[in-house]
């Protein structure tokens, strides 16, 4: 679905009151989508040993496969 963009101009909606109450909802509702991700806070893992643990086994996992290549 390639397409060369939005072309108000070819919509088959012709009234512009209502295209510009579209705009103006569709505007709105990603304005609010926007600032609901900027107030929620991120929860983050607390223990980063267990990341640290399984980077170190993929890291000597991957060593071990090219050894035995």
């Amino acid at each position: 679905m390639k397409t060369q963009g939005v072309t108000l101009e070819n919509t088959p909606m012709k009234d512009l009151g209502r295209l510009s109450k579209l705009i103006t909802i569709v505007a709105v509702a990603i304005l609010y989508a926007f600032i609901t991700g900027l107030t929620q806070e991120i929860a983050y893992k607390k223990n980063s040993q267990s990341a640290f643990l399984f980077i170190f086994v993929f890291i000597l996992h991957k060593g071990i496969q090219v050894d035995q290549r």
